[in-house]
């Protein structure tokens, strides 16, 4: 089966403490990846806190869905909106973080196409 290159938005499955989440995502333009890489480095050095924090702002800026029931807030699902985002952002950075890593690094968590048979 062929990958459509023109989709604009695909799903990416994070595994974290043994749960998987599915996010829907925008795909980000080229000026988007090249400004976080070149967010990576913090004064030309490397900085594992400075990472993280670009990797969990990368990951919320392309996260637009997640997968109905995958994570609840107070026991109700979450909703990707403006409040959403601040509430996954304070209370789960690391699942936005390996969302970072997936979308702009590419393999660090599993990206499917839905209309494939096979892993990305």
């Amino acid at each position: 089966m062929a990958i459509d290159i023109g989709k604009k938005e695909i799903k990416v499955s994070v595994t974290f403490g043994g749960n998987e989440t599915v996010f829907t995502c925008r795909v980000p333009d080229n000026q988007e990846r090249i400004a976080y890489h070149g967010g990576l480095l913090r004064k030309g050095k490397v900085d594992a806190e400075h990472i993280y924090r670009h990797q969990v702002k990368s990951g919320l800026s392309v996260v637009t869905r997640v997968r109905a029931g995958d994570i609840l807030f107070c026991g109700k699902p979450l909703v990707i909106d403006a409040d959403g985002k601040k509430v996954l952002e304070e209370n789960a950075p690391e699942l936005l973080s390996a969302l970072g890593r997936a979308i702009f690094e590419g393999g660090a968590a599993r990206i499917e196409d839905e209309d494939a048979d096979y892993p990305l």
